[in-house]
């Protein structure tokens, strides 16, 4: 059967059109032949510049763009005169992709109304049991810091959480042959920035009931039929003497049957240098605590309880009740009412806020 003219293909008839028979340069000169491939130079050429497009094709093809929104409307005794206002939390846009076994992300938070850059990694696979990371990305300390905004139980993070940033460095993670034990190791820059002084940190997970209790979702929303349960802990030394210090951290999540309950607790050093974010005061010698429990009243709403301990000398806590309605499930249009009591012997910081959120993830 003779084939049809669409069935060749187009490089090849390039080809065809660019050799000696067809392709002449300047007067009746007909076009070089390649003497290692006997083709004419202009074919190797077409052929290069369809090779590239196919490359370029499949990285545009392995590129995507996500994000996430988060504004609410928050009414606060802060503490006289009584605040309120609405404002956007988060403004996120991540550009993801991979590259062969190389996965790269690059985000940034404008919320500001200008571009903030979050993340700046490439992740790649050493071997079946060990992987990489390489640029600016979370520490890995907690879970309630390792997860996405978009994908948080409260409208505000945990103390803890709150108390974490990215930086940039190295890290390592694995996980045993039967992948009930996970560790990683990282070495960041630290307070110093990049000066020698670096800070390090080893974390090591062990699931003992079952697998995915640490979920991207936060909350009981993607809690299983069973129960799971995962217990970490974690250490980092920052090794800068002026601005560092050291941590101890633990945290555990139990979920299932509707139900998700998550406790953490850091301990800081006394030569710990930072402040905490939401007090202002120094964390250093304190024993910071987080409990959270949450219940899906139905399959898309869930209330939500959260206790939390400064341990400093004013004794600062905060409890926290929400509530959320999942609009698109599981995630994808969410709204929130929290109500939270941040009691302190401090005035300054004792108040009371009412805030009323939405979320969208793109």
């Amino acid at each position: 059967m003779k084939p049809s003219q669409g069935s060749v293909p187009f490089a090849a008839t390039l080809c065809f059109l660019a050799s000696p028979a067809f392709a002449f340069q300047g007067a009746g000169t007909p076009s070089t032949i390649d003497p290692a491939t006997e083709e004419p130079a202009s074919c190797i050429e077409i052929d290069q510049k369809v090779g590239s497009l196919k490359n370029l094709t499949k990285v545009v093809k392995d590129t995507y763009i996500d994000g996430f929104l988060r504004s609410y409307y928050e009414s606060s005794s802060d503490p006289d005169p009584d605040q309120g206002g609405w404002r956007f939390e988060q403004l996120r846009i991540n550009v993801n992709g991979q590259i062969e076994d190389l996965k790269w992300r690059v985000s940034w938070e404008l919320n500001s109304g200008t571009a903030k850059l979050k993340d700046a990694w490439v992740k790649w696979k050493l071997s079946k049991n060990l992987g990489s990371t390489w640029g600016q990305f979370k520490r890995p300390t907690l879970y309630s810091f390792k997860l996405c905004g978009g994908f948080r139980l409260m409208v505000l993070p945990t103390l803890n959480a709150s108390n974490l940033k990215r930086d940039k460095g190295a890290m390592i993670i694995g996980h045993l042959p039967d992948q009930n034990l996970h560790w990683a190791l990282a070495a960041l820059n630290g307070a110093d920035a990049q000066s020698d002084d670096l800070n390090l940190i080893a974390r090591v997970r062990y699931d003992y009931l079952g697998k995915g209790a640490y979920s991207k979702f936060e909350g009981a929303i993607d809690a299983p039929k069973n129960f799971v349960g995962s217990v970490a802990v974690s250490y980092s030394d920052d090794q800068n003497d002026a601005a560092g210090g050291g941590l101890v951290a633990i945290d555990s999540v139990l979920q299932g049957k509707g139900m998700f309950f998550h406790a953490e607790m850091v301990d800081y050093d006394t030569d710990f240098m930072a402040n905490d974010k939401t007090t202002g005061k120094a964390l250093s010698d304190t024993t910071t605590l987080s409990l959270t429990a949450s219940y899906m009243l139905a399959p898309n709403k869930e209330m939500a309880i959260r206790f939390e301990d400064w341990d400093d000398l004013d004794d600062t806590t905060r409890a926290t009740v929400g509530f959320n309605y999942y609009h698109v499930l599981p995630h994808k249009v969410k709204w929130s009412l929290n109500f939270s009591d941040l009691s302190s012997d401090d005035g300054a910081i004792d108040k009371q806020t009412l805030t009323a959120g939405l979320t969208i993830n793109i």
